[in-house]
């Protein structure tokens, strides 16, 4: 299995780390059109934010630059534990949303998403940008297990 996030701590699951990701801060251009532009973390308080649903009723986004933390309280109405469709309501213009790079990529390259505070790099709360590969222990000596987790490292290196 792969794991996105913290590494999972339990004696029945190996976690392997195999690559790192990023969260990015991205918008609709049709959503700018008619709202400010945040430049700074504390902006984001006066727009609504598209937010994961970490099963928790408050959710703080951190964003760090050159050694200064800065910790917001996001508030909005969306709120998923679904990835993708936090992704279509940012494209459909609802709102501020916090989305793995991978995720969100195509759609910032093509101009469908804009990327904020890019000189920033963005986690919700204490959240990782981990990726984990999770198998049981009896497989640690497994070639076929170790061959693929190989692969999807050389795979994560190679990735933009």
């Amino acid at each position: 299995s792969i794991r996105l996030g913290n590494a999972l701590h339990n004696e029945d699951i190996v976690s392997r780390p195999i690559g790192q990701f990023q969260r990015w801060l991205v918008v609709s251009p049709d959503y700018l059109a008619t709202h400010p532009l945040p430049t700074e973390p504390e902006d984001l308080l006066q727009h609504p934010c598209l937010r994961f649903d970490y099963g928790t009723p408050q959710q703080d986004w951190t964003f760090q630059r050159a050694g200064e933390t800065r910790s917001v309280r996001i508030d909005g109405r969306l709120r998923s534990n679904n990835a993708d469709m936090l992704r279509e309501a940012a494209l459909s213009g609802a709102g501020i949303a916090l989305l793995a790079d991978w995720l969100v990529r195509a759609d910032v390259s093509s101009g469908r998403l804009t990327r904020l505070l890019e000189d920033y790099e963005a986690n919700p709360g204490q959240a990782r940008t981990s990726i984990n590969a999770l198998y049981l222990p009896n497989h640690r000596g497994s070639r076929r297990v170790n061959a693929f987790i190989d692969f999807l490292e050389e795979i994560l290196r190679d990735a933009p």
